[in-house]
């Protein structure tokens, strides 16, 4: 089984795109990178799960390790959509869906960082994608 820590560099990384910016893969990856984190969460808690996309599925599968995050219902709801939505012809993203996804995902990102501090990675300080 990898280690949670290698689960999660990745995904974080992917947050900055291409330039000029690609409004659908923005969103994709800011589902993706919380995605990662959930996983790597029961992972380190052995807490078996589906191969699956959706966030608020795997949020309540976390949320006996950390029932606050039940707070963090809505934003989870509104980043599942991006797993799929724009991947697909017929759909894009705009500036403003942009917003909406980062606004959740940097919500998001502050528990992931509590997280990432309480496995003690110390690389979480070194690292300044978060403007949190």
């Amino acid at each position: 089984m990898p280690k949670p820590r290698g689960i999660v560099r990745r995904p974080s990384a992917n947050i900055v795109s291409a330039s000029p910016p690609n409004y659908d893969a923005a969103c994709f990856h800011a589902q993706q990178c919380i995605e990662k984190y959930l996983k790597a969460v029961l992972q380190r808690h052995e807490i078996p799960f589906r191969r699956i996309h959706d966030l608020e599925i795997l949020l309540q599968a976390c949320l006996e390790i950390f029932p606050l995050w039940q707070a963090m219902q809505d934003e989870m709801e509104l980043l599942t959509q991006y797993a799929i939505y724009f991947r697909y012809p017929g759909e894009s993203a705009d500036k403003a869906e942009v917003k909406l996804a980062i606004d959740a995902f940097l919500i998001l990102s502050s528990a992931c960082i509590c997280v990432r501090c309480a496995y003690t990675c110390p690389f979480v300080l070194r690292n300044r994608i978060y403007p949190v």
